[in-house]
Formats: C-alpha cells, sequence, structure tokens
C-alpha cells in the first residue's frame, strides 16, 4: 500500500522539483519536457519560449525555488516523488497577472498546474494536492485561491490545470467563462 506524504518546495534542496520532471515520459507531449514548470512565471512569447533551452529553465527553476518566487507542493509515495502541483500567489506568474487584475488587492493564489506521474494517475493524487493545497493557503491566511481548468477535456493534455469538476467538488465557484478555459475561485476568507 502506498504511504503518501505531500509537502511545500525546500528552498533548501530545489533539485527536487527538477528531478522530479526529468524522471518523466514526456512521449505523449514532448514540448513539455523542458518546461520545468517556468512556462506561467515568465512573459516570453510562445515562439520565444519555444526557442529556449531547457537547461535555462531547469536553472530558473532551481533559483526561483531558493528565492521563494516559485512555489508548490510534491507528493511523495514513500521517498518517490509522484506528482506536482504549481500553486502561489498570483504576483508570482508574469504571464497571467495582467489577466487577474479584479485580484490585485487581495490575497490571492492560484493552482495552475498539476504534474502526475504516469504510473499514479487516475488514483486521486491532484485531489490530494488541492486538498493541500487549500488548507495551506487557509492556513497561511489568503483570501482566496482561483483556478482556469478547461470547461471540458477534450484532450488529456489539457487536463494538467486540474478539471472543473474536480474544482466544483471543493466548493469553487465558476466566475468566469473564456474561450474554452473556466475560471473559478474558492473563497477562503469572508
Amino acid at each position: 500500500m502506498s504511504n503518501f506524504t505531500i509537502r511545500s518546495l525546500n528552498p533548501n534542496i530545489p533539485e527536487e522539483l527538477p528531478n522530479f520532471f526529468d524522471s518523466l515520459d514526456y512521449s505523449h507531449a514532448p514540448h513539455w519536457s523542458g518546461c520545468y514548470c517556468r512556462y506561467y512565471h515568465t512573459e516570453y512569447t510562445l515562439d520565444e519560449w519555444i526557442k529556449r533551452d531547457p537547461k535555462l529553465n531547469r536553472i530558473e527553476t532551481i533559483n526561483a525555488i531558493q528565492s521563494g518566487e516559485m512555489n508548490g507542493f510534491l507528493i511523495y509515495d514513500n521517498d518517490k516523488a509522484v506528482g506536482w502541483l504549481n500553486a502561489i500567489s498570483i504576483e508570482s506568474y508574469k504571464r497571467l497577472y495582467a489577466d487577474l487584475e479584479k485580484f490585485h488587492n487581495k490575497k490571492v493564489a492560484i493552482s495552475i498546474c498539476f504534474v502526475i506521474h504516469p504510473d499514479y494517475r487516475n488514483k486521486g493524487l491532484a485531489t490530494l494536492l488541492l486538498d493541500y493545497a487549500i488548507n495551506y493557503f487557509k492556513d497561511c491566511e489568503f483570501d482566496g485561491l482561483i483556478a482556469l481548468p478547461p470547461s471540458e477535456v477534450f484532450d488529456i493534455q489539457k487536463a494538467y490545470r486540474g478539471t472543473l469538476s474536480m474544482y466544483l467538488k471543493k466548493g469553487y465557484q465558476v466566475i468566469e467563462e473564456r474561450e474554452g478555459t473556466s475560471m473559478v475561485e474558492l473563497v477562503l476568507k469572508k
């Protein structure tokens, strides 16, 4: 039986996240192999992003973890990292920040990317990570959490943001629909 534990990234061991990414098979989505969950933390154009050296993304991920600009939660099966949720205050997501203007005067976090090891998919790990994030940000006295899941999942590659039904089951409310994406919010402080 699996013994899952979840913890925030540790700035003293910043390689644990990139090492998890390096352990995965990206044959289903080769363009993800060098992301290291940096895409939403940057403002590069899509063309610039595609041309970036994955080694630079890895280095930037390590530096961002050490500085506190990047955080999230790793889930472990005993000592093996098997899943990840990129979640932190909206200010850390440069690519999305301007689109989240309605939250600029609030203490709000966003969960943006779930990455689950293929051997552990469909076992509820994303839900465990989301539960942990909700409690973490509630304990840190955030006003709320938002997410941007696809309104409908037609392609498993789109599920990296989580599913709308998963968020709705946790009490999130749809506050906006745009081009196949739902913006959902969970109010933590009334």
